[in-house]
């Protein structure tokens, strides 16, 4: 029987459970409030709908990794006033030539729907092969 010898078997210990906040956090000014058994931050920059402080649950007793992911977000730093400015794309409206309309005079490709405006001789084939059907059209 092989006995398999691992060389950091005896280095690997488990992590020690933090008991309160790094200093980090403590120094921070954009957090208004914090947990006092390390499961909240309570951000002072951020609102939401209601009007209301953003809370991030911590993912662990004073862990950090969400609050820092919060930190460094776009919605954090946009609130914050340190993102940088969105492009907007310029308006449509103003590339387009606008013209009034005219409301006395009618469009000139606008005509009544039961007149033909087209050739003579492609209306007497409509009359011969039945598009048209009308005994007193004369032609």
């Amino acid at each position: 029987m092989a006995y398999h010898f691992d060389p950091y078997a005896t280095a690997r210990r488990p992590k020690a459970k933090r008991s309160g906040w790094d200093d980090e956090v403590e120094q921070d000014l954009s957090i208004s409030r914090k947990c006092e058994l390390g499961r909240w931050i309570e951000c002072g920059i951020c609102v939401d709908k209601a009007g209301r402080h953003s809370v991030i649950q911590a993912d662990a007793a004073y862990g950090l990794k969400k609050w820092k992911r919060h930190i460094n977000g776009a919605c954090h730093l946009k609130n914050a006033g340190l993102a940088p400015p969105e492009p907007r794309p310029a308006p449509m409206l103003d590339a387009l030539p606008m013209e009034p309309p005219t409301l006395l005079e009618p469009p000139p490709t606008m005509r009544c729907p039961g007149l033909y405006g087209g050739d003579q001789k492609y209306l007497a084939l409509m009359v011969q092969y039945g598009d048209i059907k009308s005994e007193r059209l004369e032609i």
